[in-house]
């Protein structure tokens, strides 16, 4: 599956969106880059995931193992 997934606009968003905070860091300096899945469930992928198109490689599965959501993603409004 291929979806594009669209930045979050509000805090009352509706799933699927992405988003980063300016102060969400990883251990390694790195942006951490929220995505949620449309059903709600939050995943972190790094800026190096991430093309300069906004295409994630490699395929992002939702962290929940109860969830079937997993495909290749592209992050809508990218870069930031």
């Amino acid at each position: 599956m291929s979806m594009n997934i669209p930045r979050r606009l509000t805090s009352t968003s509706s799933p699927p969106w992405w988003d980063t905070m300016a102060d969400h860091y990883n251990e390694h300096q790195e942006l951490v880059i929220t995505v949620q899945c449309p059903h709600g469930h939050s995943a972190w992928l790094r800026p190096g995931e991430v093309a300069n198109d906004g295409e994630v490689s490699p395929l992002v599965r939702c962290p929940l193992e109860s969830c079937s959501f997993h495909g290749y993603l592209k992050l809508e409004g990218w870069p930031p």
